[in-house]
């Protein structure tokens, strides 16, 4: 059933107004208890308080031989309220008071190691008597019906009164219902500073009861609260229990204190069968949270690892069947200190032990928390889903699964919402979160928004503005706030923190903003990226590392370790969004130095050998092509042919079409010819010829192929090729036939079209003529056309006068046919005449 919020009306009627207790006969048990037994002690025999959970009364003779006078009459009170004792322990000290059965008790949270005249210090004396207790320290004293105690505290000191009823009873705290609770039902309170419970024997019904001391005084129980498994009972200070059975345990945790049967799970009807919104009791209590990491990490001032060794302890002692409670406990105390890996263990382990607890809201909270914090986020999302909404709570929990997802625009209107619920939760916890918030904030632009969002905090978690982590976002902040030198000084003070992530961030940050002012050149950024780069692996941050060394190389000249130190990173995190942007970026960056000439310091070796290595993250298509294109013209600049060849071969072959294939057939066939390959020129010809192209493209094609025909002796072949093309490329490409078959009149023949008719008086001749006119020469003189000659020295000499040629020109003209015996000596003696040679040299200077 679901608990009562009052009192049964024929039990409240016996009540007293100021207590709540009713009289001694009834023994303060409620309808559904049996009466004690015969063998249990009645009021006159009065037994000591016992120290064992539930232990048999025992009874102390000298108390009981004499009637305890009660320490003050209602007619004292007619006045007003009266003090009995004002007690200070010297330390502060949780209190617990209540009422019953003609006595009032009052017990201390812990063994004060004080006797009763000590602690009381003569108040009262004889009038008072010490409990036996183990742990605690607390003592009893008689009070007639109608007087209630009222309790009040000073610094450590308590004050303890009495005074008439007072029907304006102060706001009662109320245990809410967990009936579905994943290990079984469980009442809870919402309570701060809660000491160890206290386990006694009442010295006049024998019952077994259980107390709570609270340190905070006002905290009380003034309306009972009936269960099946137990029922609260009425105070003056803390918290009064009286279970119903053994098995109800009170355990304390840091947000209150819960009651369980660790067994069984308390008797309580599910929220579905009573039709109420499980936090509908009490709309001024907190709503009950599903992953309450402040309440799992234990009491106050316990450690982790008692607390651990605790639960252990406690586990070993139990059958296997019963573990699951304590299992899960130990799951939550992981979780409370941001061991969600930890966690994890021990939730997978529950989930196959005991299958019907994984299906539970409970339990998919506390593992989607888990998954999340130990990085398995996808899971941990999906397990929030089936959750449903959730509440605000779970919406926290989503912030940081998207966060780390890297949606930020999903993850930042969630946070901006739930700093309520991050403001409660404990270290490590809520700076991981803390920080997660503020880098999603960041991520989207909104400096402005993440600095107010952080300034939310600062109140409750000052000494989080100091943790090198938060320094180094706040300097990010400053930083886009214009504030540089703020920006500078936090970055500087993490460089020195121990926090190694952060230092790391911290120093890049340091470089970049050195770069930036003109303070460091990028090669010393790179020296300084060097060494980081080994600092930190493994995540993305080796990442972001490797990409500012890259960026730096590559601003420093360095190519390939630019582009090697790159490629590393998108090798290493193939997977992560930046490794998509960085090939991007490196693919621009190629396009730009091959067809832009944004590297105009790299020479042809260094452009080869970057293609090799990077060809695979060049832009692919026409781009890609004409990169390819580009680098053999740099290529043939250095003769470098062979390499030049094998990358306009393939693309003849393999990617091109249409006119641009007919045209870079012809380049290729250019750089076989200037190789000395004709047979291949003529075969590159043959696998780019396309129909469509241009006339003077076709022209083109011609004369290549006839230099290839004439190259391997063929010049009937090379001559019909050439045709009636009338360029002058072609008439050279003639002289360089009719020359290569000594057919010497008419390369003579051919030479003065060349030439073309003498210059002016006065006038030299252009340089580019001299060449041919000296060919011409020497073509007459070994067709022995000495008439041709004189004509030839009559018309030019003067045009050569005073040059460096005019000698070898006497020479040929003046010369007698019997003076060259043998025509070879002309030739040995003049360079051989290879007038197109020209026409190739111009595929040599594209680059």
């Amino acid at each position: 059933s679901s608990p009562a919020e009052s009192s049964p009306p024929e039990l409240s009627s016996t009540q007293s107004s100021s207590t709540g207790a009713p009289p001694a006969d009834h023994h303060n048990t409620p309808k559904d208890q049996p009466a004690p037994s015969a063998q249990q002690p009645t009021p006159a025999e009065q037994p000591k308080a016992g120290t064992q959970a539930i232990p048999d009364a025992t009874t102390k003779t000298d108390f009981q031989a004499r009637a305890m006078q009660p320490i003050i009459s209602i007619m004292q009170l007619e006045a007003g309220p009266q003090t009995l004792f004002t007690v200070d322990p010297g330390v502060a000290v949780g209190m617990a008071a209540y009422q019953r059965g003609g006595y009032a008790y009052i017990i201390f949270d812990r063994n004060l190691g004080l006797s009763l005249d000590k602690l009381l210090q003569g108040q009262h004396a004889g009038k008072t008597e010490m409990l036996d207790l183990k742990n605690a320290t607390g003592f009893r004293f008689s009070l007639p019906q109608g007087v209630d105690l009222r309790l009040s505290r000073h610094e450590t000191a308590w004050h303890i009164k009495a005074q008439k009823p007072d029907n304006n009873l102060p706001l009662s705290m109320t245990f809410n219902a967990e009936p579905d609770y994943v290990l079984g039902a469980r009442l809870v309170l919402p309570v701060s500073g809660a000491g160890t419970p206290v386990n006694l024997t009442d010295p006049v019904t024998g019952e077994n009861l259980v107390v709570v001391p609270l340190q905070q005084a006002g905290q009380q129980i003034t309306r009972s609260q009936f269960f099946p498994d137990v029922v609260t009972l009425p105070t003056a200070q803390g918290i009064l229990l009286l279970p119903r059975h053994d098995k109800v345990k009170a355990n304390i945790t840091a947000t209150g204190i819960e009651l369980v049967d660790e067994k069984d799970g308390l008797k309580l009807s599910p929220m579905a069968d009573t039709g109420r919104d499980g936090g509908a009791t009490n709309t001024k209590l907190p709503r009950l949270s599903l992953v309450d990491l402040k309440s799992w990490r234990g009491r106050e001032g316990d450690y982790f690892v008692a607390s651990r060794r605790r639960l252990w302890e406690t586990m070993v002692t139990l059958p296997e069947g019963e573990r699951a409670y304590t299992r899960l406990h130990l799951a939550r105390l992981h979780l409370a200190y941001g061991q969600g890996s930890e966690a994890m263990v021990i939730l997978n382990q529950l989930a196959r032990d005991v299958p019907d607890m994984a299906s539970s809201v409970q339990f998919l909270a506390i593992r989607g928390a888990a998954r999340i914090l130990a990085g398995d986020v996808a899971a941990g999302l999906r397990d929030m889903d089936r959750i449903g909404e959730g509440g605000i709570e779970m919406d926290l929990w989503r912030a940081v699964a998207e966060a780390k997802l890297r949606d930020f625009q999903a993850a930042w209107p969630k946070f901006q919402s739930t700093a309520g619920v991050l403001m409660q939760m404990p270290e490590p916890v809520f700076t991981h979160m803390l920080v997660l918030g503020l880098e999603t904030g960041l991520a989207l632009g909104q400096a402005v928004e993440a600095y107010e969002w952080l300034a939310q905090f600062k109140n409750m978690h000052e000494e989080v503005f100091y943790n090198p982590k938060i320094q180094y976002l706040r300097g990010v902040m400053d930083y886009q706030f214009g504030h540089v030198d703020k920006a500078e000084n936090l970055w500087r003070m993490v460089a020195l923190s121990r926090d190694r992530l952060y230092r790391t961030r911290a120093e890049l940050a340091l470089v970049d903003l050195a770069v930036a002012k003109g303070k460091m050149k990028p090669a010393d950024a790179a020296k300084r990226l060097e060494g980081l780069r080994f600092v930190w692996r493994g995540d993305d941050l080796e990442l972001d590392i490797l990409a500012r060394l890259g960026k730096f190389y590559l601003d420093g000249n360095k190519y390939v370790d630019g582009f090697t130190t790159l490629s590393t990173a998108t090798r290493l995190y193939p997977d992560d969004p930046k490794s998509a942007e960085l090939r991007a970026e490196m693919s621009e960056l190629l396009r730009k130095i091959y067809l832009e000439n944004a590297a105009p310091a790299m020479g042809p070796l260094e452009a080869l050998g970057l293609y090799q290595q990077f060809n695979s993250m060049a832009p692919v298509g026409e781009v890609g092509d004409a990169i390819a294109r580009k680098l053999a013209e740099k290529l043939v600049t250095v003769d470098l042919l062979d390499q030049a060849a094998a990358l306009l071969d393939k693309q003849v072959r393999e990617r091109l079409s249409g006119p641009l294939k007919a045209e870079v057939g012809a380049q290729l066939a250019a750089i076989r010819l200037l190789n000395k390959q004709p047979d291949q020129a003529l075969e590159s010809l043959d696998n780019s010829a396309v129909d469509g192209i241009s006339e003077t493209l076709d022209d083109e094609r011609h004369l290549l192929r006839a230099r290839a025909h004439m190259e391997l002796g063929d010049f009937a072949e090379a001559e019909t090729t050439l045709g009636d093309i009338g360029e002058e490329a072609a008439n050279a490409l003639r002289v360089d036939i009719a020359w290569r078959n000594q057919r010497w009149a008419d390369a003579a023949k051919l030479l003065g079209a060349l030439i073309g008719a003498p210059p002016a008086r006065g006038d030299k001749l252009a340089p580019e003529k001299i060449t041919l006119l000296l060919n011409r020469a020497t073509a007459l003189v070994l067709a022995g056309d000495e008439g041709a000659l004189a004509q030839l020295a009559r018309d030019f000499s003067p045009a050569l006068a005073g040059l460096p040629e005019a000698g070898a020109f006497r020479l040929l003209t003046q010369a007698q046919s019997d003076q060259f015996a043998n025509p070879s000596d002309i030739i040995d003696r003049l360079n051989d005449v290879d007038l197109f040679k020209q026409f190739l040299d111009k595929y040599r200077t594209r680059g």
